[in-house]
């Protein structure tokens, strides 16, 4: 068995990640646009572990200064607990450590495929747990809804004419806002701009799978869909922190999911929340998926 760097084996990766993970199987379009065209894609972070000429094990992870992820890591079924996924890992933290990286955290990573340990997969928590890796949370989950009998509720039907009258449309978005989006979301939430700019680069012609809130000329929330080119994918989503707490996020997340379902949306859903925000999914026909554990461990 030989542990080596990624080098192009995308047909032989794909076919063992499908077998390892069959509830979140990849296609080449995915794993290429979410590790190989990512723009943290370093070949030294990409590893896989061969034997007589396949792939039984692969794990890719990413810097982000001091902070690293483990995005993905997996064993052949037949192959596990000898080793092997431990023995990715450990070359992965070394080449992160002497990168400078810190600490590293199981999935979040940019383009990222998790974010955090499937409860539910308690042969992972092990896994991760006996190479030093402890549990901060349970917070981040998974949530879904469908959007077959959708409508715009009554209560955010009326909070929208009340913000009309106060100066602020929540509207689709318009390419001469474009600048001012991105000026939001460089204040509010500068990790969202790279998933902004790679939606429009993906749709260029479609600016209306933004939702923003506007008031004048200034971006006050947001929100997209189809991040990933899936238009039942939702998010991200956000209000500026001084304008929160009015309604707004309610009427921005509904004309939203009006706006999926325009354009062949039939379920809405997210990979990564929870939090705070939780509730607010919650009381608006969300339902929980997966709940993930956040792990973390310092190198």
């Amino acid at each position: 068995m030989e542990v080596r760097e990624y080098d192009g084996e995308e047909e032989k990766v794909i076919v063992a990640w499908n077998r390892s993970f069959p509830e979140d199987p990849v296609g080449p379009i995915m794993f290429r646009q979410k590790i190989i065209f990512n723009p943290k894609f370093e070949r030294e972070l990409c590893l896989l572990a061969e034997e007589e000429g396949k792939v039984i094990g692969f794990a890719f992870g990413q810097q982000a200064g001091e902070s690293g992820t483990i995005d993905v890591i997996f064993v052949v079924p037949e192959k596990r607990r000898q080793g092997i996924g431990s023995e990715l890992l450990q070359e992965l933290f070394k080449r992160l450590k002497e990168k400078g990286v810190r600490s590293v955290r199981v999935g979040g990573g940019m383009r990222y495929f998790f974010p955090g340990v499937d409860l539910r997969n308690e042969a992972a928590l092990s896994f991760f747990r006996s190479l030093g890796f402890e549990e901060v949370d349970r917070l981040s989950v998974s949530m879904g809804m469908s959007l077959m009998n959708y409508s715009r509720p009554d209560d955010v039907k009326l909070r929208a004419a009340e913000l009309q009258s106060e100066g602020i449309e929540v509207r689709p978005l318009v390419p001469a806002l474009i600048p001012r989006l991105f000026d939001f979301l460089d204040t509010e939430f500068p990790e969202w701009r790279e998933d902004a700019r790679w939606t429009m680069e993906r749709f260029p012609d479609d600016p209306s799978i933004f939702t923003v809130a506007v008031k004048g000329e200034d971006v006050l929330g947001y929100a997209q869909f189809a991040s990933d080119g899936n238009y039942e994918r939702f998010g991200p989503f956000g209000v500026a922190s001084q304008y929160r707490n009015k309604g707004i996020g309610a009427v921005i997340f509904s004309e939203t999911l009006i706006e999926m379902k325009a354009h062949g949306a039939r379920n809405a859903w997210f990979m990564w929340g929870g939090g705070r925000n939780e509730s607010f999914y919650l009381r608006y026909g969300m339902k929980e998926l997966r709940r993930y554990a956040n792990m973390r461990k310092g190198l």
